[in-house]
């Protein structure tokens, strides 16, 4: 099970990943969320999910959990 400091991004790591400053990272926060909130699903105030997050800035459902065939793909290069 993951945990909540895990689950979720903030705008502190969010602005140290991206290079830019905390107004923005915020702003990226309020966005997401946003988006989120507009499927239905629970956000937190000034936090997001990190899977989100990583989906939305690399492109990638889940970092984690890879779907077959990704991996075989990045490193048959």
């Amino acid at each position: 099970m993951v945990d909540v400091k895990n689950a979720f991004i903030g705008a502190k790591e969010i602005s140290q990943v991206l290079g830019i400053g905390m107004t923005k990272a915020y702003a990226i926060i309020k966005a997401y969320n946003k988006e989120l909130d507009d499927k239905g699903y629970f956000t937190i105030r000034g936090k997001c999910p990190r899977k989100y997050f990583e989906q939305k800035i690399y492109g990638y459902e889940d970092l984690y959990n890879l779907k077959s065939g990704f991996r075989e793909k990045m490193y048959s290069r």
